[in-house]
């Protein structure tokens, strides 16, 4: 079978483009895209998101991809940047015009950037290590965050079994030895919202 390609959107280092099978691509109706910069004034795409939305059937969907605010202690900021694009993110070709949350399902990955807290790196590698993840999964922002509803709240994911993401150094699996020398963490997430979505594999 064939892909067809729905849409491409690109903000500075964000790309999202969206594929559907050929057999389905008349069935894909209302299809639109934006982008929202979150960066240097708030308002530069070095930081921010981009969105496409389309109706598949009678199902509205919206994927967004992401680039929040970097650095441990910019929780606040990376918390700023998400309510940002859910709420500059609008697709004006609609009356009324559609904002994320206005869709049957919505898909939201990137590199949502929150780190792990209260542990030096050291520490972070060696839990790393002995494979105890779920001790290490208590000290992730990201879901100190969601529990205290700040961000994606009524957002599912799925359960995290793999080790962090970030980072590495290029090329290797050598956790980062830069003079920065910063500790690893799950800073790449997928998020979902909507029935009848069945996530199959995290990895």
């Amino acid at each position: 079978y064939q892909n067809f390609r729905v849409k491409l959107i690109r903000l500075v280092g964000m790309m999202l483009v969206v594929y559907v099978n050929e057999n389905h691509k008349n069935f894909v109706t209302n299809v639109d895209a934006e982008h929202v910069g979150t960066g240097i004034m708030g308002k530069l795409g070095n930081k921010g998101g981009v969105a496409v939305r389309f109706e598949f059937h009678n199902t509205s969907i919206c994927f967004v991809n992401s680039h929040l605010a970097a650095h441990v202690s910019e929780v606040e900021r990376r918390n700023q940047d998400y309510q940002e694009i859910c709420n500059r993110m609008i697709f004006q070709n609609f009356i009324p015009n559609k904002a994320i949350k206005d869709h049957d399902m919505i898909y939201w990955v990137g590199d949502l950037n929150y780190r792990i807290m209260d542990l030096d790196a050291t520490t972070v590698k060696d839990i790393i290590s002995s494979g105890k993840l779920t001790d290490l999964f208590q000290y992730d922002q990201f879901k100190q965050q969601r529990h205290q509803r700040k961000v994606f709240s009524g957002y599912n994911e799925h359960e995290i079994t793999f080790p962090p993401t970030y980072k590495f150094d290029p090329g290797t699996d050598n956790w980062d030895t830069s003079e920065k020398a910063r500790a690893p963490a799950w800073t790449d997430r997928i998020l979902w919202k909507g029935k009848h979505i069945e996530q199959q594999t995290y990895r």
